[in-house]
């Protein structure tokens, strides 16, 4: 895709101007060391890493050509695969592995990509993570108080349902927002994220939290 050198010239990592067979992750330390500790990951994808990062750049960094002038992910992601000279079969398609890439059907990728997504939109996306957290908070207060056990009555716990369902619908329109920039109008990357939190909680515990808990458990 043959798009202005000035749109190209707006990237912060323009691979575009890269010498053949230069590395972008030589080019670029700073991505060097956003997808640091991910090999586990890339092995797990159709595309060497050298063209996965590529990929990943051309179709979810804020400022590239692709996200600039293609609204359509999936024609975004094609035409970015068309780019990296992605082969197609005699009849015109990408294999199976190629199509999981596409329609984020690898749990790996969605890992990888939203890793990306997190560094380049890091207020954002923090914002959004709080979000996410209030949401399920305002979702488990509306659930809870349909136990009408306690000492409310019918019509006080209707009405403080009502304000929780309003705020659930006010985050929720927030959130929204925020997907369509964060993940670049990509909704199947944005449905990995709660298992990327709980991930990435899951790595901040040090095997002695982990043991403690487990001691916790049997007492």
């Amino acid at each position: 895709m043959n798009y202005p050198s000035e749109q190209w010239a707006k990237m912060r990592w323009n691979i575009h101007a890269l010498q053949p067979k230069s590395s972008v992750l030589t080019e670029f330390s700073d991505l060097n060391q956003i997808f640091t500790g991910l090999d586990e990951e890339f092995d797990k994808c159709e595309l060497d890493k050298e063209n996965l990062v590529r990929y990943i750049i051309l179709v979810y960094h804020k400022k590239s050509p692709f996200v600039s002038n293609v609204a359509d992910v999936i024609d975004r992601k094609v035409q970015a695969l068309g780019y990296l000279g992605v082969k197609r079969n005699k009849e015109g398609k990408f294999s199976k592995e190629i199509d999981d890439i596409i329609f984020v059907r690898n749990e790996a990728l969605a890992y990888i990509t939203i890793h990306f997504i997190k560094y380049e939109n890091d207020r954002m996306w923090a914002k959004y993570c709080v979000n996410s957290e209030l949401y399920w908070r305002a979702m488990f207060l509306t659930m809870k108080e349909g136990d009408t056990s306690g000492s409310k009555g019918a019509d006080e716990i209707l009405k403080i349902q009502l304000e929780n369902k309003k705020k659930l619908s006010d985050i929720e329109r927030e959130m929204e927002a925020q997907e369509s920039t964060i993940f670049a109008d990509d909704k199947d990357v944005a449905n990995y994220v709660p298992s990327y939190i709980e991930r990435e909680k899951k790595a901040l515990i040090t095997p002695e939290d982990y043991a403690a808990g487990e001691d916790s458990e049997d007492i």
